[in-house]
């Protein structure tokens, strides 16, 4: 699979305009060490419903890509939709597939502390619990010092809103500055 032929063939696949192609290489070109952040964000731009380009950009991401990931997807969300106020749902079904791209992103600010409050935000009221813990797990590794300013209000809501005791108890920890569990 070293052999300059093969990584040439993997080049030209990473280019090619079938999505199935780009797919199927994907894992091998980047066994090779070459670059696919461009192919990921090429395709993230053609079929920007598609969560698995979503998934895949999250991998190893750097800040700067992080900050970019966020940006399209404050941009590309139907945010006021995802905000929609907590359930005890699992978020399971075609029609969550926004939910489910939200949760992306959520799960990758985590290791990106003081970076996606407006994600985080809209996470926080969710109607999926997965993506409510996992805006708790990114918004408890921020500086207490960092929160932004409308943060103790919005989780202050989120407390008060929330059905299950469990993501309240999160909730609480967050609030209190102490240890989230998940």
């Amino acid at each position: 699979i070293t052999r300059p032929e093969s990584i040439l063939m993997v080049r030209g696949a990473l280019e090619s305009d079938d999505e199935r192609e780009v797919r199927g290489v994907l894992g091998i070109a980047h066994r090779l060490g070459l670059d696919v952040r461009p192919t990921l964000w090429t395709w993230f731009d053609r079929l920007p419903d598609e969560g698995f380009f979503w998934s895949r950009l999250t991998v190893g991401a750097d800040r700067e890509e992080m900050e970019r990931l966020v940006d399209a997807a404050t941009m590309r969300l139907p945010l006021d939709e995802l905000a929609s106020g907590p359930q005890d749902t699992l978020g399971l079904g075609l029609e969550y597939e926004a939910d489910g791209r939200l949760c992306t992103v959520l799960q990758a600010l985590r290791n990106f502390p003081c970076l996606g409050w407006p994600l985080i935000s809209v996470g926080l009221r969710n109607r999926v619990v997965r993506n409510r813990n996992m805006a708790l797990r990114a918004l408890s590794g921020w500086p207490r010092d960092q929160l932004p300013a409308e943060a103790t209000e919005v989780l202050q809501q989120a407390f008060w809103g929330e059905p299950r005791a469990d993501v309240r108890a999160r909730i609480r920890a967050v609030i209190d500055g102490t240890s989230v569990d998940e």
